[in-house]
């Protein structure tokens, strides 16, 4: 066991935010004999991990969540990037949309503000296909936190990660190992509607996503056949 001000010295962390920290539970101590915050190894591990995402800009709020799937810091800064990356994806195409606009505006065109014409379908298209494409690694990955900046709220809402998890979890079980996706097509009759066919060893996976405009709205799951889903 280490004493307060040891491991303050050790982590160049004062002794006022280990104790702001552990008033929030996402640290823990142990009292000594004179009253005394310390801490045992595997303590000091868990302060590592939570100073180390409050350096990279993880909210406390975030991080008590995090405790409760633990996973290793690799994991969440793993999951961390793929997140921003997402972000960075949707804002670099608001960019686009803008500069398109700035440009029109700079030749003396007009703006159309309610007629998509087939260059504004196409590109809506494509970008929801990218976007059912990363969530679709993210299902065969695992790394299912990389879906949720697409996600509408009522969505998140919906299927929180953990229930996210546990429904990817249980689907494959008796799936086998992945084999490659075969297929992607939007429906017929909704074109805010796009289907990806996995394969895997024992069963095919059909993955259904419903958009609204770049947001995912609805995520559906289903088991796979020669004959068709079921």
């Amino acid at each position: 066991m280490q004493d307060i001000s040891a491991v303050c010295a050790q982590l160049g962390v004062t002794s006022r935010t280990l104790r702001f920290y552990e008033q929030k539970g996402i640290i823990q101590s142990t009292k000594g004999e004179t009253s005394r915050r310390q801490y045992s190894p595997q303590q000091i591990e868990q302060i590592n991990w939570v100073l180390t995402l409050r350096t990279l800009g993880v909210p406390i709020a975030e991080i008590q969540a995090l405790q409760q799937q633990k996973k290793s810091l690799f994991e969440v800064i793993s999951d961390q990037k793929t997140q921003l990356q997402a972000v960075i994806f949707q804002k670099m195409r608001e960019i686009d949309r803008l500069e398109t606009a700035l440009f029109q505006l700079e030749n003396g065109e007009s703006i159309d503000k309610n007629k998509e014409n087939e260059s504004d379908i196409s590109a809506l298209r494509q970008e929801r296909m990218q976007i059912a494409k990363t969530c679709t690694d993210a299902f065969v990955s695992g790394n299912l936190a990389s879906c949720y900046p697409f996600f509408s709220q009522k969505l998140q809402d919906y299927l929180p990660k953990n229930v996210f998890e546990r429904v990817r979890r249980d689907t494959l079980a008796s799936a086998g190992a992945f084999v490659r996706q075969t297929q992607t097509r939007w429906d017929e009759k909704l074109d805010n509607v796009l289907y990806i066919h996995l394969a895997y060893q024992k069963t095919g996976i059909l993955l259904k996503y419903i958009f609204l405009e770049t947001q995912i709205s609805g995520f559906w799951i289903y088991y796979e056949n020669e004959t068709g889903r079921f």
